[in-house]
């Protein structure tokens, strides 16, 4: 719902990604990395939500969420961005700051302070 009210998804992104999940869980370590259909995003952006108690997703205990938003835009290199961001998930240094993290100010501090842009 939050991603529709403030502009960034079309009525369905919720289906769109609880579809997608069905097909794979998007969750490793304590993060998941949802994502939609890009028919259903309006403004491309990567979403956090830092959780009080971590959640039961997939096979993992989650407590960051990333939901990736990404609209199918021919200036965009939507397989670089995920390559990117996905590689900065994958860096062992880069996961222990982000489990470390409460806050989604804290979760942005520490990829700002690594270098994810």
């Amino acid at each position: 719902n939050h991603l529709i009210q403030n502009g960034y998804a079309k009525i369905g992104v919720i289906e769109s990604a609880l579809k997608r999940e069905k097909l794979s869980y998007t969750s490793f370590d304590k993060i998941a990395t949802p994502h939609a259909e890009s028919q259903f995003i309006t403004e491309s952006a990567i979403l956090i939500a830092t959780l009080e108690k971590p959640i039961r997703w997939g096979h993992a205990n989650v407590n960051i969420v990333f939901f990736i938003a990404l609209q199918e835009d021919e200036s965009l290199e939507l397989d670089k961005i995920y390559e990117y961001f996905f590689n900065y998930l994958d860096n062992k240094r880069n996961m222990d700051a982000l489990s470390k993290a409460e806050s989604v100010e804290e979760v942005f501090m520490a990829i700002k302070k690594d270098g994810l842009k």
